[in-house]
């Protein structure tokens, strides 16, 4: 009686191929659980809606010539008014006021419209002089409220991958594929 490699490499032999392309489908399918199963923990962590998080990482598929995926993160920081809708928080009997947008509050923030559209911002405590209608003034500079996400989603999305085992998903495809067990 032959060995179950035996078994597997008679059976693959007719079919050339065969074994890549049912690898590159498991890598492909494990990888996308990852990457999603890493944004949901971060935006949970961070309190964030998940969408705005999904939508910066991006799943290049493993196929049967190149068999790994890969994962592409925006590494730039995402502004906080993605976070959800902007409002306006008063100064209560705490005396911080500022915006909620979604689960977040920044105090001292505000929305504004700049060159790309309203962004929440809020004043750095230093000043930068200005020229305007012929005399200078002292304004406050001004900067966009943003939130790093790359270093979370990444070490997110390894723990994922450790946390799986990827011979043995691949070894169930590779059964169900031929429905046969070793």
């Amino acid at each position: 009686m032959k060995s179950s490699p035996d078994i597997l490499r008679t059976i693959l032999s007719g079919t050339p191929g065969a074994l890549e392309s049912i690898t590159a489908q498991t890598l492909n399918k494990m990888a996308g659980s990852a990457a999603r199963r890493a944004v949901a923990s971060v935006a949970k962590a961070q309190e964030l809606p998940v969408k705005p998080v999904g939508r910066r990482v991006r799943l290049i598929k493993a196929t049967a010539a190149k068999p790994r995926a890969v994962l592409l993160i925006n590494a730039r920081d995402m502004p906080a008014i993605r976070s959800g809708k902007p409002r306006a928080v008063k100064a209560g009997r705490r005396g911080i006021g500022g915006t909620r947008a979604g689960k977040k509050f920044y105090p001292g923030g505000f929305v504004q419209n700049i060159m790309y559209g309203p962004q929440i911002l809020e004043r750095t405590g230093e000043k930068k002089k200005v020229w305007k209608n012929g005399k200078q003034k002292e304004v406050d500079k001004l900067r966009v409220i943003k939130i790093s996400l790359a270093g979370p989603l990444r070490t997110a999305f390894l723990d994922e991958v450790k946390k799986s085992d990827s011979a043995a998903e691949i070894s169930n495809a590779i059964k169900t594929k031929f429905s046969w067990g070793f």
